[in-house]
């Protein structure tokens, strides 16, 4: 059987916050003693001396003011901790830390303690923990390690999947073709529309409407929300392609209809004498293909001057003439590819949110 255990329970627990520590004490400080702080993985610095007087006992970390993270000390490794970083002292010797871990893990997204939701000493001391116990009323070990195990197993396949997760939706497929091709600028190709400067969710909600407003998010039907028609000095695009200055960088979409974006997701429109030339389908693959290859991101912004400069490959007939049908064969290729590649992440996604810890 379990039995619901409050962490201020002082037959099982101590919990406690640390001390305040500034940068200056760290970098001054010529100590080898560990400091934690809000990251509970990596210390803040090294002190002489901790604000810990017992290390007979096995801890638990959390992060107060990060992302409310977990991390293991074991009896006698010595360590301080900040104002931003709680301790729960195992009094029970027969709690294995590991299955405290595997709890609080599954409380974290239950409780939902964030940056706005403070994982506080008060509100910590109202968490509950389940245990197992045995039939004579003690904590039972071996039930407690049939779990850890289990749960390691299934963390280490949801570990798996995700890692093939990243690389899917990282990958960025080439396909092979035997077709004649010719390096045109991004430049010669688009105009470049002036930009909104200062759409944001707020503005799309004082000014609600049909026109969606798109911002720098990687997948193509998130919006920032939907205003009106014709506000003054708010640009208006319409059956153009788009892509990402900012966020998601390298990510490219067509969207037809009439449309907004922000700053950070700028619209590429077709010049008129290339309209009848050009398919849009096939230049969002070649684009997101050969900019992501650059290695633009977050930290490396797309801007207007940089991606003008940029050159792609188009297909061209025997004459030298820009080749539509081909473009579009091939852009029915890259659908084809990358329907398959989404209905398999998909999959991966849908049995990783499926996999129980238990």
């Amino acid at each position: 059987m379990n039995k619901e255990i409050l962490l201020s329970n002082l037959n099982y627990f101590e919990i406690g916050i640390g001390k305040k520590v500034t940068k200056k004490q760290v970098y001054k400080s010529k100590g080898k003693i560990p400091i934690y702080s809000a990251n509970v993985f990596k210390p803040f610095g090294y002190l002489t001396a901790s604000n810990l007087d017992d290390f007979e006992h096995d801890y638990i970390l959390w992060g107060i003011d990060g992302n409310f993270e977990f991390s293991v000390k074991r009896k006698k490794e010595q360590f301080g901790t900040t104002d931003h970083c709680g301790t729960i002292k195992i009094l029970n010797s027969n709690i294995l830390p590991e299955y405290l871990l595997y709890q609080l893990n599954l409380k974290k997204h239950e409780l939902g303690f964030d940056r706005t939701l403070r994982a506080s000493l008060s509100n910590m001391e109202s968490v509950t923990v389940s245990i197992p116990f045995t039939k004579n009323n003690e904590v039972d070990v071996e039930k407690q390690q049939e779990i850890v195990l289990k749960s390691t197993v299934v963390n280490d396949m949801k570990n798996q999947i995700e890692l093939q997760l990243s690389e899917l939706e990282n990958a960025e497929l080439e396909l092979d073709e035997s077709t004649n091709m010719k390096e045109f600028l991004i430049s010669t190709l688009f105009d470049f529309p002036e930009t909104n400067s200062k759409i944001t969710k707020d503005f799309c909600k004082d000014n609600v409407g049909t026109i969606p407003v798109y911002g720098c998010s990687k997948s193509e039907n998130i919006t920032l929300g939907y205003i009106k028609p014709n506000i003054k000095k708010v640009k208006y695009y319409q059956d153009c392609l788009t892509w990402n200055r900012n966020g998601s960088v390298g990510y490219f979409f067509f969207r037809k209809g009439k449309f907004a974006t922000n700053e950070d997701h700028r619209a590429l429109k077709i010049k008129s004498e290339f309209i009848d030339k050009i398919s849009p389908q096939y230049l969002k693959y070649i684009l997101q293909n050969s900019i992501r290859k650059l290695g633009y991101n977050f930290s490396n912004k797309l801007g207007k001057e940089k991606i003008k400069s940029i050159p792609i490959q188009l297909p061209v007939t025997n004459n030298d003439e820009l080749d539509i049908v081909q473009q579009q064969k091939i852009a029915n290729m890259y659908e084809k590819a990358y329907s398959i590649k989404k209905e398999i992440v998909n999959n991966l996604q849908t049995i990783n949110e499926s996999m129980v810890s238990m």
